[in-house]
């Protein structure tokens, strides 16, 4: 029980995470942040720094570059409320923990409701990323497919290398 109550958590902050790199990607390429300085790794990772990946050298319009910023604008809200009703989700969580009148029912109806929340999270994440990616031309989205391609390619050469070492992320 404790195992699938945790690892609903953790798919949930997955989601969560998923979603605020999703704003701060688009957020980069509508002009929302500064790039970081030379040499500066904003947003690391194993594929280095993720300063607007998805719209880098996409050559945004003017218009494109603001619609992307409305619709981040209306999707923080979306994101915000996501995260107060998954606090909520988790403060329910440790209250039933540490409660004289723990059931099983309780936990089990906790879980399903998390589960819930978490398939309506990334139905709109999807739903959100497919918002951006119709505000790009025909050629921006065969240029955005392209880099996505090239991404995974690099991801898949990097587990390579670090399944031989033995210190690939599981999945």
């Amino acid at each position: 029980m404790f195992k699938t109550r945790n690892l609903l958590t953790a798919v949930v902050a997955a989601v969560a995470l998923g979603g605020a790199m999703t704003a701060a990607f688009a957020d980069d390429a509508a002009g929302g942040n500064p790039p970081p300085p030379p040499g500066h790794h904003m947003r690391g990772g194993p594929h280095g720094p993720h300063d607007g990946f998805f719209f880098k050298d996409l050559n945004l319009t003017d218009a494109q570059k603001a619609q992307i910023k409305q619709l981040m604008q209306a999707n923080r809200q979306n994101m915000k409320q996501e995260m107060d009703t998954m606090r909520a989700s988790r403060q329910q969580e440790q209250e039933l923990l540490f409660s004289a009148d723990y059931s099983d029912a309780k936990a089990d109806q906790l879980a399903q409701a998390d589960a819930q929340q978490m398939v309506a999270a990334r139905a709109a994440r999807i739903k959100f990323q497919h918002q951006l990616y119709a505000v790009l031309t025909p050629a921006q989205q065969q240029q955005l497919q392209a880099k996505q391609k090239e991404r995974e390619a690099k991801m898949e050469q990097w587990r390579a290398k670090h399944d031989q070492k033995g210190d690939a992320p599981q999945q």
